[in-house]
Protein backbone atom coordinates (compact mmCIF):
# COMPACT_ATOMS: atom_id res chain seq x y z
CA UNK A 1 0.00 0.00 0.00
CA UNK A 2 1.29 3.49 -0.71
CA UNK A 3 1.52 6.09 1.64
CA UNK A 4 1.14 9.55 1.33
CA UNK A 5 0.07 12.68 3.57
CA UNK A 6 -1.19 14.74 0.43
CA UNK A 7 -5.03 15.26 0.36
CA UNK A 8 -6.63 15.26 -3.51
CA UNK A 9 -9.28 17.56 -4.59
CA UNK A 10 -10.38 16.31 -7.50
CA UNK A 11 -11.56 19.21 -9.31
CA UNK A 12 -11.97 19.72 -12.69
CA UNK A 13 -9.04 20.53 -14.46
CA UNK A 14 -8.58 24.63 -14.53
CA UNK A 15 -8.86 25.95 -18.70
CA UNK A 16 -7.09 29.55 -17.54
CA UNK A 17 -3.72 28.56 -18.72
CA UNK A 18 -4.06 26.46 -21.97
CA UNK A 19 -6.91 29.02 -22.95
CA UNK A 20 -3.73 31.76 -22.79
CA UNK A 21 -1.43 29.03 -24.69
CA UNK A 22 -3.69 29.28 -27.94
CA UNK A 23 -4.25 31.50 -30.04
CA UNK A 24 -5.35 31.62 -34.02
CA UNK A 25 -2.60 28.95 -34.86
CA UNK A 26 -2.50 26.68 -32.35
CA UNK A 27 -0.86 26.49 -28.46
CA UNK A 28 2.08 28.14 -28.68
CA UNK A 29 5.27 25.46 -27.80
CA UNK A 30 7.34 27.72 -24.67
CA UNK A 31 6.73 30.15 -22.23
CA UNK A 32 8.54 32.78 -20.03
CA UNK A 33 7.82 32.42 -17.20
CA UNK A 34 3.88 32.95 -17.98
CA UNK A 35 3.80 34.74 -20.84
CA UNK A 36 3.85 33.06 -24.36
CA UNK A 37 7.49 32.95 -25.39
CA UNK A 38 6.27 33.32 -29.49
CA UNK A 39 9.87 33.08 -30.43
CA UNK A 40 10.01 29.37 -30.35
CA UNK A 41 6.86 29.13 -32.25
CA UNK A 42 4.78 25.89 -32.24
CA UNK A 43 4.88 22.41 -32.43
CA UNK A 44 2.81 19.19 -33.79
CA UNK A 45 3.60 17.42 -30.48
CA UNK A 46 1.84 20.01 -28.04
CA UNK A 47 -1.20 20.46 -30.50
CA UNK A 48 -1.24 16.33 -30.64
CA UNK A 49 -1.63 16.51 -26.94
CA UNK A 50 -3.54 19.48 -26.69
CA UNK A 51 -6.05 17.43 -28.92
CA UNK A 52 -6.46 14.41 -26.98
CA UNK A 53 -6.81 16.44 -23.37
CA UNK A 54 -9.49 18.64 -25.09
CA UNK A 55 -11.46 15.31 -26.44
CA UNK A 56 -11.13 13.21 -23.30
CA UNK A 57 -12.03 16.92 -21.28
CA UNK A 58 -15.78 16.62 -23.22
CA UNK A 59 -15.62 12.86 -22.84
CA UNK A 60 -15.68 13.72 -19.06
CA UNK A 61 -18.25 16.99 -18.39
CA UNK A 62 -20.32 18.61 -20.77
CA UNK A 63 -19.46 21.83 -19.19
CA UNK A 64 -17.56 24.82 -21.24
CA UNK A 65 -18.93 22.32 -24.32
CA UNK A 66 -18.54 25.53 -26.95
CA UNK A 67 -15.10 26.49 -25.47
CA UNK A 68 -13.69 23.05 -25.47
CA UNK A 69 -15.10 22.75 -29.26
CA UNK A 70 -12.95 25.92 -30.10
CA UNK A 71 -9.80 24.53 -28.59
CA UNK A 72 -10.52 21.26 -30.23
CA UNK A 73 -10.97 22.56 -33.73
CA UNK A 74 -7.50 24.46 -33.30
CA UNK A 75 -5.81 21.98 -32.34
CA UNK A 76 -6.99 19.49 -35.36
CA UNK A 77 -6.91 22.42 -37.99
CA UNK A 78 -2.64 22.77 -36.95
CA UNK A 79 -2.59 19.30 -37.47
CA UNK A 80 -4.16 19.09 -40.60
CA UNK A 81 -2.03 22.14 -41.76
CA UNK A 82 1.23 20.29 -41.16
CA UNK A 83 0.33 16.97 -42.76
CA UNK A 84 1.97 16.60 -46.24
CA UNK A 85 0.33 14.73 -49.35
CA UNK A 86 2.47 11.44 -48.05
CA UNK A 87 0.82 11.82 -45.05
CA UNK A 88 4.04 12.39 -43.13
CA UNK A 89 4.07 15.70 -40.91
CA UNK A 90 5.36 18.71 -40.28
CA UNK A 91 6.47 19.67 -37.19
CA UNK A 92 7.85 23.39 -35.63
CA UNK A 93 6.01 26.79 -37.26
CA UNK A 94 7.16 29.67 -36.58
CA UNK A 95 5.53 32.77 -34.85
CA UNK A 96 4.84 33.67 -38.61
CA UNK A 97 3.20 30.82 -39.56
CA UNK A 98 6.01 29.19 -41.85
CA UNK A 99 7.37 25.65 -41.53
CA UNK A 100 10.18 25.47 -40.30
CA UNK A 101 12.04 21.83 -41.67
CA UNK A 102 10.50 19.66 -44.27
CA UNK A 103 9.49 16.65 -41.77
CA UNK A 104 8.86 16.45 -38.41
CA UNK A 105 10.22 13.87 -36.00
CA UNK A 106 9.24 10.51 -35.56
CA UNK A 107 7.57 11.27 -32.19
CA UNK A 108 5.84 14.19 -33.19
CA UNK A 109 4.42 12.16 -35.85
CA UNK A 110 2.93 9.22 -33.46
CA UNK A 111 1.91 12.30 -30.94
CA UNK A 112 -0.35 13.83 -33.62
CA UNK A 113 -1.41 9.82 -34.69
CA UNK A 114 -2.84 10.17 -30.76
CA UNK A 115 -4.49 13.01 -30.84
CA UNK A 116 -6.29 12.15 -34.11
CA UNK A 117 -7.38 8.56 -33.19
CA UNK A 118 -8.55 10.35 -29.88
CA UNK A 119 -10.40 12.91 -31.56
CA UNK A 120 -11.85 10.06 -34.61
CA UNK A 121 -13.06 8.24 -32.10
CA UNK A 122 -14.26 10.42 -29.33
CA UNK A 123 -14.97 13.78 -30.40
CA UNK A 124 -18.59 15.40 -29.44
CA UNK A 125 -18.69 16.89 -32.78
CA UNK A 126 -19.00 15.05 -36.05
CA UNK A 127 -17.27 17.42 -37.99
CA UNK A 128 -14.12 17.39 -36.16
CA UNK A 129 -14.69 13.07 -35.87
CA UNK A 130 -14.79 12.84 -39.25
CA UNK A 131 -11.96 15.30 -40.02
CA UNK A 132 -9.71 13.84 -38.03
CA UNK A 133 -10.47 10.85 -39.45
CA UNK A 134 -9.30 11.36 -42.65
CA UNK A 135 -5.99 12.81 -41.51
CA UNK A 136 -5.69 9.35 -39.74
CA UNK A 137 -5.93 7.25 -42.40
CA UNK A 138 -3.99 9.61 -44.83
CA UNK A 139 -0.94 8.83 -42.27
CA UNK A 140 -1.80 4.56 -41.51
CA UNK A 141 0.88 3.90 -43.80
CA UNK A 142 3.76 5.54 -42.45
CA UNK A 143 3.31 4.11 -39.10
CA UNK A 144 4.90 0.73 -40.35
CA UNK A 145 7.75 2.72 -41.23
CA UNK A 146 8.43 3.78 -37.77
CA UNK A 147 11.40 2.64 -36.03
CA UNK A 148 11.60 4.64 -32.55
CA UNK A 149 9.29 2.77 -29.61
CA UNK A 150 7.64 5.64 -28.50
CA UNK A 151 6.60 7.05 -31.64
CA UNK A 152 5.13 2.99 -32.41
CA UNK A 153 3.80 3.43 -29.05
CA UNK A 154 2.42 7.12 -29.25
CA UNK A 155 0.84 5.98 -32.27
CA UNK A 156 -0.71 3.21 -30.83
CA UNK A 157 -2.56 5.03 -28.00
CA UNK A 158 -4.67 6.75 -30.97
CA UNK A 159 -4.68 3.66 -32.89
CA UNK A 160 -6.56 1.51 -30.19
CA UNK A 161 -9.05 4.41 -29.40
CA UNK A 162 -10.14 4.53 -32.70
CA UNK A 163 -10.32 0.90 -33.56
CA UNK A 164 -12.21 0.23 -30.07
CA UNK A 165 -14.62 2.95 -31.51
CA UNK A 166 -14.77 1.80 -35.00
CA UNK A 167 -13.67 -1.72 -35.18
CA UNK A 168 -12.53 -1.48 -38.79
CA UNK A 169 -10.64 -4.67 -39.53
CA UNK A 170 -7.56 -2.67 -41.34
CA UNK A 171 -7.12 -0.87 -38.35
CA UNK A 172 -5.41 -4.32 -36.99
CA UNK A 173 -2.50 -4.69 -39.01
CA UNK A 174 -1.50 -1.54 -37.78
CA UNK A 175 -2.01 -2.55 -34.29
CA UNK A 176 -0.59 -5.69 -34.49
CA UNK A 177 3.04 -4.23 -35.76
CA UNK A 178 3.26 -2.21 -33.20
CA UNK A 179 2.29 -4.54 -30.99
CA UNK A 180 4.83 -7.21 -32.38
CA UNK A 181 7.82 -4.12 -32.37
CA UNK A 182 7.11 -3.40 -28.79
CA UNK A 183 6.97 -7.12 -27.78
CA UNK A 184 10.48 -7.56 -29.83
CA UNK A 185 12.12 -4.72 -27.73
CA UNK A 186 11.00 -6.60 -24.36
CA UNK A 187 12.15 -10.09 -25.49
CA UNK A 188 14.95 -8.78 -27.05
CA UNK A 189 16.45 -6.34 -24.20
CA UNK A 190 14.86 -7.45 -20.82
CA UNK A 191 16.27 -10.00 -18.10
CA UNK A 192 14.98 -11.20 -14.71
CA UNK A 193 16.29 -8.07 -12.92
CA UNK A 194 15.49 -5.66 -15.95
CA UNK A 195 12.27 -6.57 -17.56
CA UNK A 196 12.11 -3.94 -19.90
CA UNK A 197 11.84 -2.86 -23.13
CA UNK A 198 15.42 -1.01 -23.87
CA UNK A 199 18.90 -0.82 -21.61
CA UNK A 200 17.40 2.46 -20.17
CA UNK A 201 14.74 4.33 -18.69
CA UNK A 202 14.98 7.29 -20.39
CA UNK A 203 11.56 9.83 -21.28
CA UNK A 204 7.81 8.70 -20.77
CA UNK A 205 8.49 5.61 -19.80
CA UNK A 206 5.18 4.67 -18.79
CA UNK A 207 3.82 4.97 -22.59
CA UNK A 208 5.27 1.79 -23.16
CA UNK A 209 3.66 -0.59 -21.41
CA UNK A 210 0.34 1.28 -21.38
CA UNK A 211 0.70 1.08 -25.39
CA UNK A 212 1.48 -2.76 -25.19
CA UNK A 213 -1.68 -3.15 -22.72
CA UNK A 214 -4.10 -1.54 -24.50
CA UNK A 215 -3.05 -3.32 -27.90
CA UNK A 216 -2.73 -7.09 -26.59
CA UNK A 217 -6.22 -6.32 -24.72
CA UNK A 218 -7.41 -5.57 -28.75
CA UNK A 219 -5.52 -8.32 -30.07
CA UNK A 220 -6.53 -10.63 -27.89
CA UNK A 221 -3.11 -11.74 -26.36
CA UNK A 222 -3.21 -12.58 -22.68
CA UNK A 223 0.66 -12.96 -21.88
CA UNK A 224 1.34 -9.88 -23.85
CA UNK A 225 -0.97 -8.00 -21.33
CA UNK A 226 1.13 -9.98 -18.45
CA UNK A 227 4.19 -8.64 -20.04
CA UNK A 228 2.81 -4.79 -19.86
CA UNK A 229 1.98 -5.06 -16.24
CA UNK A 230 4.99 -6.79 -15.28
CA UNK A 231 7.16 -3.89 -16.75
CA UNK A 232 5.05 -1.28 -15.45
CA UNK A 233 5.00 -2.73 -11.94
CA UNK A 234 8.90 -2.73 -12.15
CA UNK A 235 8.88 0.67 -13.13
CA UNK A 236 7.60 1.45 -10.25
CA UNK A 237 9.79 0.03 -8.19
CA UNK A 238 12.41 1.75 -9.89
CA UNK A 239 11.02 5.46 -9.95
CA UNK A 240 9.31 5.37 -6.08
CA UNK A 241 11.21 6.00 -3.41
CA UNK A 242 10.96 6.14 0.62
CA UNK A 243 11.50 9.25 2.29
CA UNK A 244 10.22 9.45 6.68
CA UNK A 245 8.21 6.39 5.88
CA UNK A 246 6.36 7.59 2.84
CA UNK A 247 6.10 6.71 -0.85
CA UNK A 248 7.44 9.56 -2.90
CA UNK A 249 7.26 9.57 -6.58
CA UNK A 250 10.64 9.95 -8.25
CA UNK A 251 10.79 9.51 -12.60
CA UNK A 252 14.18 9.14 -14.03
CA UNK A 253 15.81 12.51 -14.72
CA UNK A 254 16.32 14.08 -17.81
CA UNK A 255 19.87 14.90 -16.87
CA UNK A 256 21.46 11.38 -18.28
CA UNK A 257 18.34 9.58 -17.55
CA UNK A 258 19.53 5.13 -16.56
CA UNK A 259 20.69 3.31 -18.29
CA UNK A 260 21.39 -0.10 -17.14
CA UNK A 261 24.18 -0.86 -14.34
CA UNK A 262 24.54 2.93 -14.68
CA UNK A 263 23.44 5.80 -12.17
CA UNK A 264 20.15 6.81 -12.26
CA UNK A 265 19.54 10.61 -12.59
CA UNK A 266 16.91 12.51 -10.36
CA UNK A 267 17.50 16.00 -11.52
CA UNK A 268 15.21 17.58 -14.43
CA UNK A 269 12.54 15.27 -13.15
CA UNK A 270 9.57 16.29 -16.29
CA UNK A 271 5.88 16.53 -16.01
CA UNK A 272 5.28 14.17 -18.70
CA UNK A 273 6.83 11.81 -17.20
CA UNK A 274 4.14 11.76 -13.85
CA UNK A 275 1.51 12.52 -15.91
CA UNK A 276 2.05 9.47 -18.32
CA UNK A 277 2.76 7.03 -15.37
CA UNK A 278 -1.03 8.42 -14.02
CA UNK A 279 -2.41 7.96 -17.14
CA UNK A 280 -1.12 4.43 -17.02
CA UNK A 281 -1.83 3.38 -13.40
CA UNK A 282 -5.37 4.52 -14.10
CA UNK A 283 -6.08 2.64 -17.18
CA UNK A 284 -4.81 -1.11 -15.44
CA UNK A 285 -6.82 -0.31 -12.42
CA UNK A 286 -9.79 0.08 -14.82
CA UNK A 287 -8.74 -2.81 -16.74
CA UNK A 288 -7.50 -5.11 -13.82
CA UNK A 289 -9.67 -3.28 -10.54
CA UNK A 290 -6.50 -4.28 -8.54
CA UNK A 291 -6.49 -1.49 -6.30
CA UNK A 292 -2.73 -1.33 -6.31
CA UNK A 293 -3.09 0.61 -9.51
CA UNK A 294 -5.32 3.46 -8.57
CA UNK A 295 -3.27 3.98 -5.72
CA UNK A 296 -0.26 4.29 -8.06
CA UNK A 297 -2.18 6.91 -9.87
CA UNK A 298 -3.35 9.06 -6.86
CA UNK A 299 0.46 8.54 -5.13
CA UNK A 300 2.22 10.05 -8.97
CA UNK A 301 -0.40 12.92 -9.10
CA UNK A 302 0.49 13.92 -5.88
CA UNK A 303 4.37 14.85 -7.50
CA UNK A 304 2.51 17.67 -8.78
CA UNK A 305 1.68 18.85 -5.03
CA UNK A 306 4.84 18.38 -3.64
CA UNK A 307 5.16 14.87 -2.52
CA UNK A 308 8.72 14.56 -3.99
CA UNK A 309 12.58 14.59 -3.73
CA UNK A 310 12.74 18.10 -3.48
CA UNK A 311 9.44 19.13 -1.54
CA UNK A 312 8.38 21.40 -3.55
CA UNK A 313 4.85 21.98 -5.32
CA UNK A 314 5.64 22.08 -8.91
CA UNK A 315 1.82 22.99 -10.52
CA UNK A 316 -0.99 25.46 -9.79
CA UNK A 317 -4.79 23.73 -9.82
CA UNK A 318 -6.23 27.18 -9.75
CA UNK A 319 -4.38 28.21 -12.88
CA UNK A 320 -3.90 25.14 -14.69
CA UNK A 321 -0.50 24.73 -15.32
CA UNK A 322 2.60 22.46 -13.94
CA UNK A 323 6.37 24.50 -13.90
CA UNK A 324 8.72 22.82 -16.48
CA UNK A 325 10.85 20.72 -14.74
CA UNK A 326 11.63 19.45 -10.73
CA UNK A 327 15.18 20.81 -10.36
CA UNK A 328 17.55 20.66 -7.25
CA UNK A 329 15.14 22.42 -4.13
CA UNK A 330 13.70 24.44 -6.76
CA UNK A 331 11.22 24.45 -10.16
CA UNK A 332 12.06 25.69 -13.79
CA UNK A 333 9.93 28.81 -13.66
CA UNK A 334 8.14 28.66 -16.96
CA UNK A 335 5.33 26.88 -17.90
CA UNK A 336 5.46 25.35 -21.40
CA UNK A 337 2.46 23.81 -23.34
CA UNK A 338 4.21 20.04 -22.50
CA UNK A 339 4.04 20.57 -18.67
CA UNK A 340 0.26 22.49 -18.67
CA UNK A 341 -1.04 19.49 -20.72
CA UNK A 342 0.32 16.55 -19.16
CA UNK A 343 -0.55 18.07 -16.04
CA UNK A 344 -4.51 18.96 -17.54
CA UNK A 345 -4.08 15.14 -18.67
CA UNK A 346 -2.96 13.49 -15.14
CA UNK A 347 -5.89 15.83 -13.78
CA UNK A 348 -8.53 14.76 -15.44
CA UNK A 349 -7.20 10.99 -15.24
CA UNK A 350 -7.84 11.42 -11.29
CA UNK A 351 -10.95 12.84 -11.69
CA UNK A 352 -11.97 9.55 -13.62
CA UNK A 353 -10.82 7.91 -10.36
CA UNK A 354 -13.41 9.12 -7.75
Amino acid sequence: MHNYKFKIKRNLPSLKTILALTNNIGIVQHTRYKTPDLRHGYCLDDNGRALVFTTRYLNYTNKNREMILKLSNTYLSYINVCQKPNGWMHNFISFDNHFLENTGSEDSFGRAIWGLGECAANSKDESQRQLATDILLNSLNNITKLESPRAVAYSLLGLNAYYSSCKQAHIIKYIEFGHNLLLHKFNHNSTNKWPWFENILAYSNALLPLALFMSAKNLDIPSSEKVALKSFDWLLTQTEVMQDGKSIPSPIGNRGWYRKNGLKATLDQQPIDVALTVMAAGHFFRATKNKIYQDAANLWFTWFLGNNIENVKVANLDDGYSYDGLQSKSTNQNHGAESVIAFLLAQLEICKLK
